[in-house]
Protein backbone atom coordinates (compact mmCIF):
# COMPACT_ATOMS: atom_id res chain seq x y z
CA UNK A 1 0.00 0.00 0.00
CA UNK A 2 1.41 3.07 -1.17
CA UNK A 3 1.93 5.68 1.53
CA UNK A 4 -0.75 9.02 2.22
CA UNK A 5 0.65 12.31 2.20
CA UNK A 6 -0.34 12.87 5.11
CA UNK A 7 1.66 9.71 6.26
CA UNK A 8 5.01 10.99 8.60
CA UNK A 9 7.60 8.95 6.55
CA UNK A 10 11.30 9.54 7.15
CA UNK A 11 14.29 8.25 3.71
CA UNK A 12 17.29 6.74 5.05
CA UNK A 13 20.20 6.62 3.36
CA UNK A 14 19.77 4.66 0.47
CA UNK A 15 16.71 5.71 -0.32
CA UNK A 16 15.00 3.17 2.44
CA UNK A 17 11.93 5.09 3.43
CA UNK A 18 10.50 4.28 7.08
CA UNK A 19 7.90 5.65 9.75
CA UNK A 20 9.45 8.16 12.08
CA UNK A 21 9.42 6.68 15.44
CA UNK A 22 6.58 8.44 17.50
CA UNK A 23 6.74 11.19 20.20
CA UNK A 24 7.60 9.24 23.59
CA UNK A 25 4.53 10.41 25.42
CA UNK A 26 6.66 9.45 28.44
CA UNK A 27 9.70 11.78 27.84
CA UNK A 28 7.65 14.56 26.26
CA UNK A 29 5.70 14.89 29.77
CA UNK A 30 8.59 14.54 31.98
CA UNK A 31 10.29 17.84 29.86
CA UNK A 32 6.62 19.27 30.43
CA UNK A 33 7.28 18.83 34.28
CA UNK A 34 10.54 20.35 34.22
CA UNK A 35 9.50 23.14 33.02
CA UNK A 36 7.39 23.26 36.51
CA UNK A 37 10.63 23.66 38.59
CA UNK A 38 10.14 22.09 42.18
CA UNK A 39 6.45 22.81 41.32
CA UNK A 40 6.70 19.40 39.35
CA UNK A 41 6.18 17.28 42.09
CA UNK A 42 2.91 18.59 43.36
CA UNK A 43 1.44 18.47 39.87
CA UNK A 44 2.72 14.96 38.92
CA UNK A 45 -0.35 12.93 39.05
CA UNK A 46 -2.58 16.09 40.92
CA UNK A 47 -5.80 13.66 39.96
CA UNK A 48 -4.86 10.85 40.78
CA UNK A 49 -7.63 10.23 43.29
CA UNK A 50 -10.29 11.08 41.79
CA UNK A 51 -11.53 7.57 39.93
CA UNK A 52 -11.86 5.78 43.74
CA UNK A 53 -14.52 8.30 44.42
CA UNK A 54 -17.88 6.85 43.55
CA UNK A 55 -16.82 3.12 43.35
CA UNK A 56 -17.59 2.11 46.95
CA UNK A 57 -21.10 3.21 46.82
CA UNK A 58 -21.71 2.40 43.28
CA UNK A 59 -20.46 -1.18 44.02
CA UNK A 60 -22.76 -0.99 47.77
CA UNK A 61 -25.90 -0.23 45.62
CA UNK A 62 -25.38 -2.71 42.64
CA UNK A 63 -25.24 -5.48 45.58
CA UNK A 64 -28.55 -3.92 47.20
CA UNK A 65 -30.32 -4.12 44.26
CA UNK A 66 -28.82 -7.60 43.60
CA UNK A 67 -29.97 -8.83 46.95
CA UNK A 68 -33.38 -7.54 46.54
CA UNK A 69 -34.02 -8.52 43.36
CA UNK A 70 -32.88 -12.42 44.62
CA UNK A 71 -35.00 -12.17 47.55
CA UNK A 72 -38.14 -11.28 45.44
CA UNK A 73 -36.88 -14.48 43.06
CA UNK A 74 -36.68 -16.99 45.62
CA UNK A 75 -39.98 -15.70 47.66
CA UNK A 76 -42.06 -16.19 43.76
CA UNK A 77 -40.93 -19.69 43.35
CA UNK A 78 -42.32 -21.76 46.63
CA UNK A 79 -45.93 -19.58 45.95
CA UNK A 80 -45.36 -21.03 42.19
CA UNK A 81 -45.96 -24.99 43.56
CA UNK A 82 -47.98 -23.91 46.54
CA UNK A 83 -51.18 -25.69 44.99
CA UNK A 84 -49.16 -28.26 43.52
CA UNK A 85 -49.61 -30.71 46.48
CA UNK A 86 -53.27 -30.16 46.05
CA UNK A 87 -54.29 -30.51 43.04
CA UNK A 88 -55.84 -33.39 42.75
CA UNK A 89 -59.70 -33.01 41.44
CA UNK A 90 -62.55 -31.97 43.91
CA UNK A 91 -65.44 -34.19 44.61
CA UNK A 92 -68.48 -33.03 46.41
CA UNK A 93 -67.56 -33.73 49.68
CA UNK A 94 -64.91 -30.80 49.48
CA UNK A 95 -67.86 -28.43 48.18
CA UNK A 96 -70.18 -29.80 50.97
CA UNK A 97 -67.02 -29.06 53.32
CA UNK A 98 -66.51 -25.95 51.97
CA UNK A 99 -62.76 -26.96 50.48
CA UNK A 100 -63.39 -26.34 47.00
CA UNK A 101 -64.04 -22.61 48.26
CA UNK A 102 -61.11 -22.49 50.58
CA UNK A 103 -58.90 -23.36 47.60
CA UNK A 104 -60.74 -20.92 45.22
CA UNK A 105 -59.94 -18.24 47.78
CA UNK A 106 -56.61 -19.44 48.61
CA UNK A 107 -55.54 -19.57 44.41
CA UNK A 108 -57.12 -15.53 44.41
CA UNK A 109 -55.26 -14.59 46.91
CA UNK A 110 -51.90 -16.16 45.94
CA UNK A 111 -52.23 -15.03 42.41
CA UNK A 112 -52.78 -11.51 43.72
CA UNK A 113 -49.45 -12.20 46.09
CA UNK A 114 -47.31 -13.65 42.80
CA UNK A 115 -48.20 -10.50 40.71
CA UNK A 116 -47.53 -8.22 43.52
CA UNK A 117 -43.82 -9.82 43.30
CA UNK A 118 -43.70 -9.76 40.24
CA UNK A 119 -44.06 -6.02 39.85
CA UNK A 120 -41.44 -5.56 42.50
CA UNK A 121 -39.10 -7.99 40.81
CA UNK A 122 -39.93 -5.64 37.78
CA UNK A 123 -38.49 -2.58 39.35
CA UNK A 124 -35.65 -4.44 40.62
CA UNK A 125 -34.63 -5.60 37.09
CA UNK A 126 -34.82 -2.11 35.52
CA UNK A 127 -32.78 -0.69 38.73
CA UNK A 128 -30.27 -3.36 38.51
CA UNK A 129 -29.96 -3.11 34.57
CA UNK A 130 -29.20 0.86 35.87
CA UNK A 131 -26.51 -0.19 38.03
CA UNK A 132 -25.36 -2.46 35.59
CA UNK A 133 -24.98 0.62 33.14
CA UNK A 134 -23.23 2.72 36.03
CA UNK A 135 -20.46 0.15 36.88
CA UNK A 136 -19.67 -0.34 33.19
CA UNK A 137 -19.55 3.32 32.44
CA UNK A 138 -17.68 3.42 35.51
CA UNK A 139 -14.81 0.82 35.10
CA UNK A 140 -14.45 2.77 32.02
CA UNK A 141 -13.82 5.86 33.66
CA UNK A 142 -11.19 3.80 35.64
CA UNK A 143 -9.17 1.99 32.88
CA UNK A 144 -8.92 5.57 31.36
CA UNK A 145 -7.11 6.71 34.92
CA UNK A 146 -5.10 3.71 35.34
CA UNK A 147 -3.79 4.58 31.75
CA UNK A 148 -3.07 8.22 33.21
CA UNK A 149 -1.19 7.12 36.54
CA UNK A 150 0.57 4.55 34.44
CA UNK A 151 1.98 7.56 32.21
CA UNK A 152 2.49 9.62 35.19
CA UNK A 153 4.44 6.63 36.97
CA UNK A 154 6.48 6.52 33.96
CA UNK A 155 7.37 10.57 33.31
CA UNK A 156 8.04 10.35 37.10
CA UNK A 157 10.51 7.36 37.10
CA UNK A 158 12.18 9.52 33.98
CA UNK A 159 12.77 12.06 36.22
CA UNK A 160 14.33 10.03 38.94
CA UNK A 161 16.33 8.47 36.10
CA UNK A 162 18.14 10.01 33.15
CA UNK A 163 16.68 13.20 33.44
CA UNK A 164 17.79 13.15 37.34
CA UNK A 165 20.61 16.02 36.65
CA UNK A 166 17.85 18.09 34.46
CA UNK A 167 15.77 17.97 37.92
CA UNK A 168 18.51 19.65 40.02
CA UNK A 169 19.43 22.11 37.49
CA UNK A 170 15.76 23.55 37.40
CA UNK A 171 15.90 23.98 41.20
CA UNK A 172 14.65 20.37 42.92
CA UNK A 173 16.51 20.03 46.23
CA UNK A 174 17.12 16.29 47.96
CA UNK A 175 13.96 17.02 49.80
CA UNK A 176 11.95 17.40 46.42
CA UNK A 177 13.77 14.67 44.85
CA UNK A 178 12.73 12.51 48.09
CA UNK A 179 9.23 13.87 47.47
CA UNK A 180 8.57 13.17 44.32
CA UNK A 181 9.79 9.35 44.84
CA UNK A 182 7.66 9.13 47.45
CA UNK A 183 4.89 10.89 44.92
CA UNK A 184 5.78 8.00 42.50
CA UNK A 185 5.09 5.00 44.75
CA UNK A 186 2.10 6.64 46.05
CA UNK A 187 0.48 7.09 42.02
CA UNK A 188 1.75 2.82 41.23
CA UNK A 189 -0.18 2.18 44.07
CA UNK A 190 -2.73 3.90 43.47
CA UNK A 191 -2.81 2.44 40.05
CA UNK A 192 -2.53 -1.00 41.59
CA UNK A 193 -5.83 -0.22 43.77
CA UNK A 194 -7.93 0.75 41.25
CA UNK A 195 -6.71 -2.00 39.35
CA UNK A 196 -8.30 -4.47 41.87
CA UNK A 197 -11.16 -2.37 42.32
CA UNK A 198 -11.98 -2.90 38.34
CA UNK A 199 -12.23 -6.70 39.50
CA UNK A 200 -14.73 -6.09 42.24
CA UNK A 201 -16.10 -4.26 39.70
CA UNK A 202 -16.34 -7.60 37.34
CA UNK A 203 -17.57 -9.60 39.83
CA UNK A 204 -20.13 -7.06 40.87
CA UNK A 205 -21.45 -7.61 37.33
CA UNK A 206 -21.56 -10.93 36.87
CA UNK A 207 -23.61 -11.39 39.67
CA UNK A 208 -25.71 -9.16 38.64
CA UNK A 209 -26.20 -10.66 35.33
CA UNK A 210 -26.57 -13.82 37.06
CA UNK A 211 -29.68 -12.42 39.50
CA UNK A 212 -31.25 -10.46 36.29
CA UNK A 213 -31.08 -14.43 34.54
CA UNK A 214 -32.39 -16.15 36.69
CA UNK A 215 -35.59 -13.53 37.70
CA UNK A 216 -36.12 -12.87 33.91
CA UNK A 217 -36.63 -17.12 33.32
CA UNK A 218 -38.94 -16.94 36.05
CA UNK A 219 -40.44 -14.18 35.03
CA UNK A 220 -41.08 -14.99 31.39
CA UNK A 221 -41.48 -18.71 31.40
CA UNK A 222 -41.66 -20.36 34.41
CA UNK A 223 -44.76 -17.71 35.69
CA UNK A 224 -47.01 -17.82 32.55
CA UNK A 225 -46.64 -21.74 32.24
CA UNK A 226 -48.23 -21.69 36.39
CA UNK A 227 -50.97 -19.39 35.45
CA UNK A 228 -51.57 -21.71 32.35
CA UNK A 229 -51.38 -24.32 34.48
CA UNK A 230 -53.72 -23.03 37.21
CA UNK A 231 -56.12 -21.64 34.75
CA UNK A 232 -56.40 -24.74 33.25
CA UNK A 233 -57.00 -26.79 37.04
CA UNK A 234 -59.74 -23.52 37.67
CA UNK A 235 -61.61 -24.30 34.47
CA UNK A 236 -61.63 -28.39 34.99
CA UNK A 237 -62.71 -27.34 38.39
CA UNK A 238 -65.89 -25.47 37.02
CA UNK A 239 -66.66 -28.24 34.50
CA UNK A 240 -66.45 -30.64 37.57
CA UNK A 241 -69.36 -28.40 39.25
CA UNK A 242 -71.24 -28.18 36.56
CA UNK A 243 -71.42 -32.44 35.72
CA UNK A 244 -72.27 -32.84 39.52
CA UNK A 245 -74.88 -29.99 39.08
CA UNK A 246 -76.65 -32.07 36.51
Amino acid sequence: MMPNDSDDVTVMPGGTATAARPVDAAMARARALLALGPGLVDALGQTGGEALSTSLPLMQRAADDSSDLLAVNQALLPLMTALGASSKRLGWWQWFTGERLEREVFFHDLQSRIEDLARRGDQGLAALRAQARALKAEDQAMAGHIAHLDAEVAAGQLLMGELQSACSEVGLSREDQARLSRRIANLQAMATATQLTRGQYEMALSHARSVADRFIETRSLLLPLWKQAMGFELFSQRLARTDEGN
